[in-house]
């Protein structure tokens, strides 16, 4: 029944083409889908072996990016805690770390600009971080050093 609820909205965000749904291109008039997204994916991944879609969402940093403009950081955290996947683990650890950075930032790209900086250097991401920049005109990386002042400690 989850299946068949996702694959309705499928057609209105395409699909990559290795088989994973474009969920950052959700209308926005979509509120209910955007809120409740990982919900649906995580029930209809019950009884399947592996994490399927909801351990690859997190992958493609198009999302995450969207997830933060949308609905901020805590609701982006929500999202990753769904994911069993150690790329939703880490990409929540960097988030936690600099969530005070994720508010309202002008121009409109700069919290993918924050997000990115924040990624630039964790060999986790190099790969994800050099695919968003391909696809968006405008998006620079900064790096920043850790131990600054602006990084916080989510442990703290």
């Amino acid at each position: 029944m989850q299946r068949r609820f996702l694959d309705s909205f499928r057609a209105d965000v395409g699909v990559e083409q290795d088989g994973a749904s474009r969920w950052w291109e959700l209308p926005a008039d979509e509120p209910y889908l955007w809120t409740y997204l990982t919900h649906h994916l995580a029930a209809a991944r019950a009884g399947c072996a592996g994490g399927g879609e909801l351990d690859r969402l997190p992958g493609d940093l198009r999302w995450a990016v969207a997830q933060l403009e949308r609905s901020g950081p805590a609701v982006l955290d929500a999202d990753l805690a769904r994911s069993a996947s150690a790329w939703a683990r880490r990409l929540r650890h960097h988030c936690a770390q600099t969530a005070h950075l994720f508010t309202a930032v002008e121009p409109s790209h700069g919290l993918a600009v924050t997000l990115l900086s924040r990624l630039h250097g964790d060999e986790m991401f190099a790969a994800a971080v050099e695919r968003y920049r391909a696809g968006a005109a405008g998006v620079y990386v900064f790096t920043y050093r850790p131990g600054h002042p602006h990084l916080l400690d989510p442990d703290s």
